[in-house]
């Protein structure tokens, strides 16, 4: 600005901001009217090299599915990969699934627009991985079912299973169509062309090899995906610092300068992110997605055995917190970047373009086109994860389930038919969020997680841990456990990242007691709770 002004509000006219006097000094106004204009047409080139590096990764990950289309002879290969899948190709695929375009872009922004304070979520990832391998692992491996809703059925009933795929269907809806908005964001801030065409190009690729290829095709496109994304974010992290006068003290001392590196927030207050809000929300989210949403557990059962499965779940941790650490510093060294380039950002955008932003304005020809596609494969590794899992539950959990006479080449194409009706769906939702105003995509995405798959925690949890629990009990729970989520979204200031974690105690505790009220005739439970796992063959 020309002159620095406090104390004054602003106006918006004639596609302006009109600031009308000031406080330009302690005590001292000044008269001066100032018009300030942001040439909103202006875009950066991304250029024939970039543009040629985007189309040849997209070819790629189309080819993969063509290839492993001709692996797939029935739904055994199609929905768990004939169980050949590698151990280390799960981990990778389950740290693709996790990572999302939400994590590339979304992340850094939280940091550059706040500070640290979300990182303490990650110091929660190692207590889920401890409780599935001992305590839910060996119901799905060794139950030989397909999805993880089948196990309801087992332990309570028909409708508790239908109960958890409908609320698992309607989670991952969500969350494919907001992963799919994210880069739409990216390459329409890069390229100028229109968000919608960019929306759709995504939806139309990703849609199409996951069609082809099945879950072999998602788990080796994650795999490079993982690659990419990795190499890609490091690389970007190195070209910043690197274009900071002072380097990476630079970073440290701007960061630290103005407070942007502050993560523990120790108030006992359940309305604000503090540290413990997040660390608990940490540890119960991730306890809820890896026992409950079957696009993970699909992973499990890709494995040759239990074993496999465990330490595949173990990479995928390991390799999440380092790499959680780099996406939210690059939060970080862009904060600095742009202090000391003021000049250099664009007026009125979304915090989540903010990356993007520095892709388009200082990467070389080539390293910008690589960035953008790793970008596209941390949304397609979740993309991709989320069709092919909602397929796997609609044929398995519904139309075979009542359908058990139809060949397993019919069940294969109403697979891939399905799973092209989802990304078609997925794509009009992402769509329509292009219209709401969505402050934060992390913030948004959370609130999600807790109203849709909270109470499906509590569910498996019920059943896993208790000997009482019952089938009416637990489906009383389900829906008890939404309408106190409801009620605590929209009529109380208790912080969004307990959601999940309140719908998943509602759901326990008022299951177990509901069974207790209203008890069922008793079933054999052998092999279906912790206290029998044990009758189970490994």
């Amino acid at each position: 600005m020309p002159s620095s002004l406090v104390s004054q509000e602003t106006v918006s006219w004639k596609k302006g901001i009109v600031l009308t006097g000031g406080e330009i000094e302690p005590g001292i106004m000044t008269p001066k009217v100032q018009l300030m204009i942001h040439d909103s047409g202006a875009n950066v080139s991304f250029g024939i090299i970039n543009y040629l590096f985007l189309i040849l990764y997209m070819i790629g990950i189309i080819y993969i599915g063509f290839y492993f289309s001709k692996r797939e002879k029935g739904t055994d290969d199609y929905f768990l990969g004939g169980r050949r899948v590698p151990w280390w190709a799960s981990g990778l695929s389950l740290l693709g699934t996790g990572l999302s375009a939400v994590t590339y872009i979304a992340h850094p922004a939280l940091t550059f627009s706040m500070d640290w304070f979300y990182f303490p979520v990650r110091l929660g990832f190692f207590f889920a991985p401890i409780m599935i391998i001992y305590f839910y692992l060996p119901f799905y491996r060794r139950l030989n079912i397909t999805t993880a809703y089948e196990y309801l059925e087992k332990r309570f009933n028909l409708p508790v299973r239908l109960l958890g795929s409908v609320q698992f269907i309607l989670y991952q809806l969500v969350r494919i169509s907001l992963i799919m908005y994210l880069p739409a964001i990216v390459l329409s801030t890069i390229t100028g062309i229109n968000i919608y065409v960019c929306i759709l190009l995504l939806g139309l690729i990703s849609t199409f090899y996951t069609v082809m290829g099945g879950i072999e095709a998602v788990i080796w496109s994650d795999v490079i995906q993982v690659f990419i994304f990795i190499v890609g974010i490091i690389v970007v992290f190195c070209i910043v610092v690197f274009q900071l006068d002072t380097g990476f003290k630079g970073v440290i001392d701007i960061g630290l300068a103005d407070d942007k590196y502050r993560m523990w927030y120790l108030d006992w207050d359940f309305t604000e992110p503090t540290l413990w809000v997040l660390i608990i929300a940490g540890s119960m989210n991730q306890l809820i997605v890896y026992s409950s949403d079957q696009s993970r557990i699909q992973r499990f059962l890709t494995t040759k055995d239990e074993k496999a499965a465990a330490k595949g779940l173990w990479l995928n941790v390991v390799a999440s917190l380092p790499l959680g650490v780099i996406v939210l510093g690059m939060g970080s060294v862009l904060y600095a970047y742009y202090k000391t380039h003021p000049a250099s950002i664009s007026l009125g955008m979304r915090n989540e373009a903010i990356f993007p932003l520095f892709i388009t304005q200082n990467l070389p020809a080539g390293v910008a086109g690589f960035v953008i596609a790793a970008i596209f494969s941390a949304a397609m590794s979740s993309l991709d994860s989320g069709m092919n899992s909602i397929a796997t539950v609609c044929v398995t959990d519904f139309y075979r389930r009542f359908k058990t006479y139809k060949s397993d080449h019919f069940y294969l194409n109403l697979a891939r038919l399905i799973t092209l009706v989802i990304g078609f769906f997925a794509t009009s939702i992402a769509l329509l969020l292009v219209s709401f105003n969505i402050y934060s995509i992390v913030i948004f995405a959370s609130s999600v997680l807790g109203l849709f798959i909270g109470g499906l925690g509590g569910l498996f949890a019920l059943g896993i841990f208790t000997r009482r629990a019952n089938g009416i009990g637990a489906f009383i729970g389900t829906i008890i456990s939404a309408i106190v989520i409801y009620f605590v979204k929209y009529h109380t200031s208790i912080n969004l990242f307990l959601y999940s974690t309140i719908g998943f105690t509602i759901c326990l505790i008022t299951g177990y007691l509901a069974s207790l009220i209203i008890p069922e005739r008793k079933k054999s439970l052998e092999g279906l709770t912790i206290y029998t796992v044990n009758t189970l063959a490994k």
